[in-house]
């Protein structure tokens, strides 16, 4: 499942060269896929590009848009249809009254055994003059503003062609370009890490990685550990907990654990077979 795909401003519906969202070997009959726009926008429409394959992907038996209300997913009222059911290779148009979100969903109850694919997923709303770009999230603790010395970014090895500075400057890409990453693409070693050093002394209890997958020289990670200085060694952060349980490119990977002090914190990455592993941004928060 390609997430970079969902909202990269391109859809066609062949499978090569891919530009696809899948949620092919899923085991659920339901599933979903979220927008969060960073601040509250007034959307009153949104168009889903459907594909349609032989086999394994087909549109949905059905699917529900919903709004994010501060609380809980709620639907969206009034809703109107074209085509009234979910039909694949076309814009499926949602329109609603204006309505103000900061997040929206779209909730796929797949069609018998086959699974629901997109290719692309739009929302509008009618906005005069300037929009207004969303603020990078508030608390992140790794997130290093302008021209301070803190925090610093630094890594067992970094490929040529990218920039470990570039992983705590607020961007996330995971689309090959623009550049905005860090890999240890042609690393000699088995593992590499990325550090984080905060200058003083932090509270963190999780984090979240932008991994980097352009399913060739640079993928996924086999696994993570986070690793924290104690003043003298690194040390494993106790009760890790990772979701998803197996690191996944194009998508923010979550990791929460027991909540410790440190100055500098690292993440040792395992890398899976040939390939090397590359993140564009990591995010450290308090708890």
């Amino acid at each position: 499942m390609d997430l970079t795909k969902v909202n990269d401003g391109n859809y066609w519906y062949h499978i090569a060269p891919p530009n696809r969202c899948t949620f092919e070997g899923s085991e659920t009959a339901q599933d979903w896929i979220a927008v969060d726009f960073g601040v509250k926008r007034a959307i009153d429409a949104v168009k889903i590009y459907f594909l349609e394959d032989e086999q394994k992907i087909a549109p949905p038996e059905k699917y529900e848009v919903e709004a994010w209300n501060g609380q809980s997913w709620v639907a969206i009222p009034q809703q109107r249809r074209m085509p009234q059911e979910p039909t694949g290779r076309r814009a499926n148009v949602v329109r609603f009254a204006p309505m103000e979100m900061q997040k929206m969903r779209v909730v796929f109850t797949h069609r018998g055994n086959t699974r629901t694919g997109i290719t692309e997923l739009e929302a509008w709303g009618r906005a005069n003059g300037p929009v207004d770009v969303a603020a990078p999230p508030a608390g992140n603790l790794a997130l290093r503003a302008g021209n301070q010395q803190f925090p610093k970014a630094s890594a067992s090895f970094t490929s040529q062609f990218d920039k470990v500075k570039e992983v705590n400057d607020g961007v996330i890409t995971f689309g090959q370009t623009p550049r905005n990453r860090w890999t240890s693409f042609e690393s000699p070693n088995p593992a590499d890490w990325v550090e984080i050093d905060f200058g003083e002394e932090k509270r963190i209890g999780r984090i979240e990685l932008a991994i980097f997958d352009d399913r060739g020289g640079v993928k996924a990670p086999e696994s993570y550990n986070v690793q924290f200085w104690d003043g003298k060694e690194w040390r494993d952060a106790q009760k890790q907990t990772k979701s998803p349980a197996k690191p996944i490119g194009g998508r923010l990977n979550e990791v929460k654990f027991e909540r410790i002090r440190t100055s500098k914190i690292r993440v040792v990455f395992t890398h899976a077979a040939k390939a090397r592993s590359g993140i564009s941004e990591i995010f450290i928060w308090p708890q």
